[in-house]
């Protein structure tokens, strides 16, 4: 399951990547800058996220986010973390 959690990881960290390249794309530079803290990429994505054109991108994100929150949950309790 670590692997998962791992692999699921970085399909999140990619996500992040790609919404910071399409903030910057659409010009909003403050916006891109201020993204570099993930947290508030995730959430100017689902904010914009039709003006971006991004909702593939925020499902995909948003479920690396709960299924990483899960796995890491089952993990800590298993001991194997």
């Amino acid at each position: 399951m670590l692997i998962i959690a791992v692999l699921i990881g970085l399909v999140s960290l990619a996500c992040w990547i790609m919404m910071l390249i399409k903030i910057f794309q659409s010009g909003d530079t403050l916006w891109g800058v201020l993204g570099l803290c993930p947290i508030v990429a995730f959430i100017y994505g689902w904010v914009k996220v039709d003006a971006l054109d991004a909702r593939k991108i925020m499902m995909v994100w948003s479920a690396c986010v709960a299924v990483n929150f899960l796995l890491n949950i089952m993990l800590r309790s298993s001991g194997n973390l």
